[in-house]
């Protein structure tokens, strides 16, 4: 009885520590659309990084491989979106200091442009994705 209790106990464990992460399990290839949206998250927190890290205004990056030049270096080697194209990016300003990165490489896909805001809400830069899709 003791030892059912033990190993009942064990897998309990295991399924809430599981059921905890906020992980999802992909079996076979990874969605294109997981990849540039993964990409683009990391993008948008370099982003952030520069300004915060070395101090500049992000009205001063005017192209992501500026990234790859920092001191501190930021990134080493900016991604390619899955379809081979480079991501872009472009600062709007205004209040909530906003900035959109984009998949060039997306605009010839059925599902359409994968698009990414950026706005600064207090410290930090919440993402918002943008739906579009071309017809």
């Amino acid at each position: 009885m003791k030892r059912y209790l033990v190993g009942t106990s064990c897998i309990v464990a295991s399924v809430l520590l599981f059921s905890s992460l906020n992980t999802t399990f992909i079996c076979g290839p990874i969605p294109k659309k997981m990849l540039v949206e993964s990409d683009i998250e990391q993008l948008g927190k370099a982003i952030s990084l520069y300004e915060t890290l070395l101090g500049k205004p992000l009205s001063q990056l005017k192209d992501l491989s500026l990234l790859t030049s920092t001191d501190p270096r930021i990134i080493q080697i900016l991604p390619k979106d899955p379809w081979g194209a480079h991501y872009q990016y472009t600062f709007l300003g205004g209040k909530a200091a906003t900035f959109i990165i984009w998949s060039e490489g997306s605009l010839d896909t059925q599902e359409g442009l994968i698009l990414y805001s950026f706005s600064k809400q207090g410290d930090e830069y919440i993402s918002t994705r943008l739906n579009s899709t071309l017809n």
